[in-house]
């Protein structure tokens, strides 16, 4: 299938408006795990409906494919979490054999090919997923204080920072998605949400 044969995507409004979660000791992680959530409803609204030759697709001028950047976002989220957990036993994602093998992938030391077989809206999707709801709610329910400096305090020095820094990440690979997605042949096109009543 090309991308002209799929024709373009109205996406799903954008959404400005965030509330706390429950469950949280810090107020900042609250929210931001609110904000990182709609990040990624927008980039699975973005991959869930092409078909294996677009994740397949590379760009002129790239050394990545559209398949790979849902896997790398998925993979630093999950290593920058660990980083933030310091220590905290933490459960491995509930992945099996295939999704596993796709998130490695996503690391940044390979050529940003990936594999036929894993290149499924499905598989994508759940690894983004399983990284979310396993490790990234976990660790930040558990953060006492956002503004903590880090024991492994790097340019990240804070988990504040390190959430921050996973706004911008999910923000910028969006974009390329869109954008290798209108290269490939379909249009994603933004809709804004209704503001909220008050």
């Amino acid at each position: 299938m090309t991308g002209k044969e799929l024709g373009d995507k109205r996406g799903r409004p954008r959404r400005y408006d965030f509330h706390a979660q429950d469950g949280y000791r810090d107020t900042f992680a609250a929210y931001a795990v609110s904000a990182l959530q709609e990040l990624m409803e927008r980039v699975i609204d973005q991959i869930e409906d092409l078909p294996p030759e677009a994740f397949g697709y590379t760009a002129p001028s790239s050394w990545f494919c559209l398949g790979w950047l849902p896997l790398h976002l998925a993979v630093s989220e999950h290593s920058e979490m660990v980083r933030l957990a310091e220590g905290l036993d933490l459960p491995p994602p509930p992945l099996d054999k295939q999704t596993l093998s796709a998130l490695k992938y996503g690391a940044l030391e390979t050529d940003g090919t990936v594999p036929a077989e894993l290149n499924r809206a499905p598989l994508l999707i759940a690894a983004m997923r399983a990284v979310r709801n396993s490790v990234t709610v976990a660790v930040c329910r558990r953060i006492p204080d956002a503004q903590r400096r880090l024991k492994d305090a790097g340019k990240l020095s804070t988990a504040q920072s390190v959430l921050m820094h996973q706004f911008w990440h999910w923000s910028y690979h969006s974009g390329h998605i869109g954008l290798m997605r209108l290269e490939w042949g379909s249009d994603y096109q933004w809709v804004m949400a209704e503001a909220p009543h008050s």
